[in-house]
């Protein structure tokens, strides 16, 4: 619970923190290379993580990343970004440019606008974001697999995995792993609920 605690929440914060940044600058600034650059992040959107899976091995490997902390969280943020740009930036699109516009004749920067204007009136696709790559974070059990070889680092979705072995088969043991791992994803989406139907629904009646 402790490991899959920290990576989930961890990648998240980051993940959701550079997405929302990333997308701010690609909906509302101007700066040279920025469609080459947005279609370069989308590229990474259609990259199946299951191809760069021994690469990646190979690289974590020789930077004595594997069954860390830091290379797990690094690998989630890396994976979860370019989706993340993707949604916020349509998200960011859809609020009006002359809300800002005001804020900048009343002398407010650039991130003054970010930070205050804009973030209220994106929580819905904000929190939408951190449902989603929670619950992704949280039941991801491939990448996991592979990258995590110190018992004291694995997640909980490799914790009940290993509870089916092949000469044994305890269904009361495994039902009850089953049910504390699902826990955690399950309150966050009801406490979260609104936010992502808001999240969801959004300009789907413009």
């Amino acid at each position: 619970y402790k490991n899959s605690l920290i990576i989930s929440a961890v990648s998240v914060a980051l993940s959701v923190s550079i997405s929302s940044l990333a997308a701010y600058a690609f909906s509302r600034l101007r700066f040279p290379g920025k469609q080459p650059l947005f279609f370069f992040l989308l590229a990474g959107v259609m990259l199946p993580l299951q191809i760069a899976l021994v690469p990646l091995y190979r690289l974590l490997n020789g930077m004595d990343l594997l069954s860390t902390y830091q290379g797990m969280i690094a690998l989630y943020v890396a994976f979860t970004v370019p989706f993340g740009v993707f949604i916020l930036t349509g998200f960011y699109r859809s609020i009006p440019v002359e809300i800002e516009e005001a804020a900048h004749i009343d002398g407010c920067g650039w991130f003054q606008s970010y930070w205050r204007i804009v973030m209220p009136l994106a929580a819905p696709g904000l929190v939408t974001m951190v449902i989603l790559e929670f619950i992704w974070f949280w039941n991801e059990e491939l990448v996991a697999l592979m990258m995590i070889q110190k018992e004291a680092i694995r997640t909980v979705t490799i914790g009940v995995m290993l509870m089916a072995n092949t000469y044994q088969l305890d269904f009361s043991l495994l039902t009850a792993g089953i049910v504390i791992a699902v826990v955690p994803p399950i309150l966050v989406y009801v406490f979260f609920q609104k936010y992502l139907i808001r999240g969801l629904t959004a300009g789907a009646i413009k």
